[in-house]
């Protein structure tokens, strides 16, 4: 009597461990960070990125640029009621994510035609700029190469945006020449 409550108990169990997951809730955030963040050395790169991002989006009416955003300016992405962004400082650039509504949405799948399709087509470029520094996430996972909450958590990527960076980091010695922001700033008003 006993083996067979013992082989009841494991088939139950053994059954258990095959029973696929609940379906995701309604509103899943997903994205990705950068990390190592960026410094003064990577902005030639950035700047190249940004570029490539006008370039891609230049005629997407959900896409625009909004050089008082949070400040500090950015490139802002407006879909399905979401705002993911990308600042135009790159020293400020940690985490580009959105909340994906509805269990039908893709993710990371090119041509969806909602949130995750512009988080894929920006991962996309920040992955040819930025490869290994990009760190993919979703709330929905945790498996190899993904991770559930990324890299930083929300304060960090906040103290990135307000924070006021030190002499230094500010100070840029021009002698003539442009800093990366402003070149970029110049590259859109000529586009």
């Amino acid at each position: 009597m006993k083996s067979l409550l013992d082989t009841s108990l494991l088939s139950t169990l053994r059954s258990l461990s095959h029973t696929p997951a609940p379906p995701p809730g309604p509103d899943v955030e997903e994205g990705f960070d950068i990390f190592p963040p960026l410094a003064s050395s990577d902005m030639n790169r950035y700047a190249a990125f940004l570029h490539r991002i006008r370039t891609e989006f230049a005629k997407d009416p959900n896409v625009r640029e909004d050089p008082s955003l949070h400040g500090i300016g950015g490139i802002v992405f407006d879909v399905a009621g979401e705002q993911p962004w990308v600042p135009l400082d790159g020293r400020r650039f940690l985490r580009f994510s959105a909340v994906l509504h509805g269990p039908t949405s893709e993710p990371h799948t090119p041509g969806a035609g909602g949130p995750d399709d512009y988080l894929a087509r920006v991962e996309a470029i920040a992955m040819q700029y930025f490869a290994e520094r990009v760190h993919s996430w979703s709330e929905n996972c945790e498996t190899a190469g993904w991770r559930k909450h990324g890299v930083y958590n929300w304060m960090e990527v906040r103290h990135a945006v307000t924070h006021v960076f030190k002499e230094e980091d500010e100070r840029v010695e021009t002698k003539g020449e442009q800093t990366e922001v402003e070149v970029a700033q110049i590259s859109e008003v000529t586009a």
